[in-house]
């Protein structure tokens, strides 16, 4: 601002010079045609002369005044455009100076107004990043919030099957047989007076069991536990347990050899029952497998040990699908 004044200033002082430099008065030249000695010559005359001109001095005398009025008409007039020209250059110059101003004045305001846009601009631009950002954090979060509803959709789906399909369980019993007679797989019947294991079938779910199958086997059990089950034929005979239902299946004779065994305590003997059946809603087939040992109530009498009242039987393992 104060380069734009020093400016202004110059530019008046300027203009100022130049208007009193064609104001100066000017010297004008000797035009009556009379030479220097004469003049000296009219100076130094101690009398008073009186010169009469002719016609001719007095013509010429005429003409040089009329061309000295002239040639001072031309110069006034030089002198009055010059004033003229100096005035207007000094207008000139001061508008020039002022439009500069101006012209200096909307740059500054055009470039303050550019700041304020990029500032602007650098604003929304952050603000948008931000906002990005913070999209981009809602986008996940919405995932992580649809994922967890997937699974929490999942888990009530698997526990709303878990508790509304059969489930079937086992708790074989022992019994003493006196001339029972026994229907095998194959249709004959066979008498015995030995123990029998009676598989009781429970149906503790809320949906019927369809086409139950069991697998009785007898099995020796090693002196570690580790081993494997043998394989289920599925020989027996389909039956639908309902909800809630207990039934007691076809009994099984114990093998008089594996009786006399856990009689005498020589070897332990495990019994393995397996059970499938079908989900009514979808089919889906569903098996358990459970483990128990054969062994001697203790203590037993002989009483006992003749109408073979002393075997028991306890679970061992177990596996539901």
């Amino acid at each position: 601002m104060k380069l734009l004044m020093r400016m202004m200033v110059a530019v008046l002082f300027l203009a100022l010079t130049a208007s009193v430099a064609a104001q100066a008065p000017q010297k004008e030249p000797n035009r009556s045609g009379a030479t220097e000695r004469e003049q000296q010559s009219a100076q130094r005359a101690p009398l008073s002369v009186r010169i009469v001109e002719d016609q001719d001095d007095a013509a010429r005398r005429r003409a040089s005044e009329d061309a000295a009025r002239e040639d001072r008409k031309a110069q006034a007039d030089a002198q009055s455009q010059s004033v003229r020209a100096a005035w207007a250059q000094a207008i000139f110059g001061f508008l020039t100076f002022v439009l500069l101003f101006i012209t200096l004045i909307y740059t500054a305001r055009a470039a303050k107004a550019a700041e304020r846009s990029a500032d602007a601009a650098q604003d929304a631009s952050g603000a948008a990043a931000g906002a990005l950002e913070h999209t981009v954090e809602a986008a996940k979060a919405a995932t992580r919030s649809a994922t967890a509803a997937e699974r929490t959709i999942e888990q009530g789906q698997q526990q709303f099957n878990l508790s509304n399909r059969p489930w079937a369980t086992i708790s074989p019993e022992i019994a003493s047989a006196s001339q029972m007679r026994l229907m095998q797989e194959d249709g004959s019947i066979v008498e015995t007076d030995g123990l029998v294991l009676i598989p009781i079938v429970r149906n503790i779910g809320r949906l019927p069991a369809k086409r139950m199958q069991l697998d009785v086997s007898f099995d020796e059990l090693p002196a570690n536990s580790t081993r494997q089950w043998p394989e289920p034929t599925w020989s027996g005979v389909a039956f639908t347990v309902a909800p809630g239902q207990r039934i007691a299946a076809d009994r099984i004779p114990i093998p008089a050899e594996t009786v006399d065994r856990v009689f005498n305590r020589a070897t332990k003997f495990a019994v393995i029952v397996n059970v499938r059946y079908l989900d009514p809603q979808n089919d889906q087939e569903h098996q358990s497998v459970s483990e128990y040992e054969l062994d001697m109530a203790t203590p037993y009498s002989e009483v006992a040990k003749d109408n073979m009242s002393g075997v028991q039987i306890r679970p061992l393992n177990s596996e539901m699908a």
